[in-house]
């Protein structure tokens, strides 16, 4: 079975987001995904179709896909704040299921810590508990360094026409590797990061989890 999937532009906490709804008003409880660091909503598309008749939302974060713009940086706790002022925006008052990959499973652990009486269940991939993320190669750094870890799919058919596939595949990378490395995970800043410096500053990609 085929579920209708709804993409809207709304505007909230100072940001255009896009947010896209799968199966809206299906029935059972409903999904919220954050995706991996930089990653647009296209890039978690597969997996949605195959959540078969599960109800799904999933936003592109600030600098990201169709997302506006930061204007500062943000942490962890901001990013939180804002999906569960999205979801109570979108008419989810009953609590509901969170789902994060690596980077969003951050984001999803802290979502679950300030926002416990929303989440009924937390499931995380590929993610981790906080302090210690850092790759245990220098290989694997430099594959986390590189444009070619966003693999990039087709805009979904939801009425998205805007920005185009180059310019979503562009922002999502420099995005992303800011959003990694640009001094403390959880903290975005837009601009694009050499390699040297993105390697440089890998070290203190974890400071947005330490416990406040």
């Amino acid at each position: 079975m085929t579920m209708a999937s709804e993409a809207r532009q709304i505007e909230i906490c100072g940001h255009s987001i896009r947010v896209v709804m799968r199966g809206a008003g299906c029935g059972g409880t409903p999904l919220l995904l954050f995706n991996g660091i930089g990653g647009n909503i296209e890039l978690l598309q597969p997996f949605i179709e195959a959540l078969g008749e599960i109800e799904a939302v999933v936003f592109d974060i600030p600098g990201v896909g169709a997302s506006s713009e930061p204007l500062l940086p943000y942490r962890l706790r901001t990013m939180a704040h804002l999906a569960d002022r999205l979801m109570t925006k979108l008419g989810y008052e009953e609590e509901f299921d969170v789902f994060g990959v690596s980077w969003g499973g951050a984001l999803a652990q802290q979502f679950a810590f300030q926002y416990g009486r929303r989440c009924r269940r937390l499931v995380l991939a590929a993610t981790s508990q906080g302090v210690l993320m850092v790759p245990g190669r220098l290989r694997s750094l430099l594959k986390m360094a590189s444009p070619r870890r966003f693999a990039f799919l087709p805009p979904m058919s939801v009425g998205y026409d805007r920005p185009g596939p180059a310019a979503t595949y562009i922002r999502s990378w420099r995005h992303g590797a800011g959003l990694a490395f640009g001094g403390c995970l959880g903290c975005a800043n837009p601009p694009s990061y050499s390699r040297a410096q993105t390697i440089r500053s890998c070290l203190w990609s974890t400071r947005g989890l330490w416990p406040r």
